[in-house]
């Protein structure tokens, strides 16, 4: 369904709302024509950004394979447009060709420096402050935002700033196998973080090592990729008497993608 939503004050400035059409549409998809005063905005939504739409509908032919497009039209023909992670808008004689989005894999996570490496060099990565990264697996996801980027060699290192990678710790009780035993519980009454923290990733007291959670049974996380004796990498670090642990949401291997946007107006 589509739900268009107006605060004013006074009388309301929109005057219609229409669905565009295109046979070749997934159900996913959407378009729109918002008629308001002196102006026209035509809309594309869909969830595969790289679907291609042809909508009819307007007064001229309106495309787009994107995420989300928008086209405002006046009477002085195209004002504005705007494409969020996509490559393609048209309006009659209009077009907006954006690069790609951003996307690869996530090649290492600096717990320490509450960054990640990514296996792509960022073209003007100044550019990327203050957006969204989204990172994860067919297991877990997240999103962080992106407050530094810098580019090493043919990598780029994005920071995350004081919102910490690290979404918990703990101490480690015992160790069999693939299979890590917490000293606490990892969901209790009014919570269900313990079935959250599936994909995501447990690192070493150091901060050094870590691995994928591939499930957790009671207060056991099930590791993934495991070789070798997983109590020599779980060690006491500092020698306090405890070996601690960390969950991180990011992990080396991860996919990720900035969703770029990219607008016009005249």
């Amino acid at each position: 369904y589509v739900a268009t939503i107006e605060p004013h004050n006074g009388p309301a400035k929109i005057t219609s709302v229409e669905y565009l059409q295109c046979a070749s549409a997934s159900p996913e998809a959407v378009g729109l024509i918002v008629r308001r005063e002196g102006a026209v905005d035509i809309i594309h939504s869909a969830i595969d950004a790289t679907e291609e739409c042809a909508w009819s509908g307007a007064e001229m032919p309106f495309s787009a394979t994107a995420e989300f497009a928008l086209v405002t039209v006046t009477a002085e023909g195209v004002k504005r447009a705007l494409v969020v992670n996509g490559t393609r808008l048209s309006y009659g004689g209009f077009e907006l060709r954006p690069k790609p989005s951003p996307q690869g894999t996530v090649l290492a996570v600096d717990l320490a420096d509450n960054s990640i490496t990514v296996d792509l060099l960022l073209e003007a990565p100044e550019a990327f402050a203050d957006t969204v990264v989204i990172t994860g697996n067919e297991l877990h996801s997240t999103s962080s935002t992106i407050t530094h980027a810098r580019v090493e060699g043919n990598t780029t290192v994005l920071e995350f700033g004081d919102v910490l990678c690290t979404v918990g710790m703990g101490a480690v009780a015992s160790i069999e196998g693939a299979k890590l035993t917490a000293d606490r519980p990892l969901s209790g009454y009014g919570k269900t973080e313990g079935g959250r923290h599936q994909g995501r990733w447990l690192y070493n007291e150091s901060k050094t090592k870590g691995f994928r959670i591939g499930s957790v049974v009671g207060n056991s996380f099930v590791l993934e990729g495991v070789e070798g004796d997983l109590g020599a990498v779980f060690s006491d670090a500092d020698g306090d008497g405890r070996a601690l642990y960390w969950v991180s949401d990011i992990g080396p291997g991860d996919e990720y993608i900035i969703k770029s946007v990219t607008s016009v107006h005249r």
